[in-house]
């Protein structure tokens, strides 16, 4: 299993990459599309959500997965 600190170096090394360069959106599964739409998401909030996560998030998400 992944540890604490993999998923905080991951996330850092993410997060440097990010500010480097942007992330680029396929929109070509119709579902996936519409429920961004219907959540009314921009490319753009979605990239503010993916720079705001956090270790807790993902330990929080696999939590509720397991």
């Amino acid at each position: 299993m992944t540890t604490y600190d993999e998923v905080a170096q991951f996330l850092a090394d993410f997060k440097v990459k990010l500010s480097l360069w942007n992330i680029i959106y396929r929109n070509d599964r119709g579902k996936n599309t519409q429920a961004l739409l219907d959540l009314e998401l921009t490319p753009n909030q979605r990239t503010e959500i993916i720079k705001r996560i956090e270790v807790a998030d993902i330990a929080k998400a696999l939590w509720m997965i397991f």
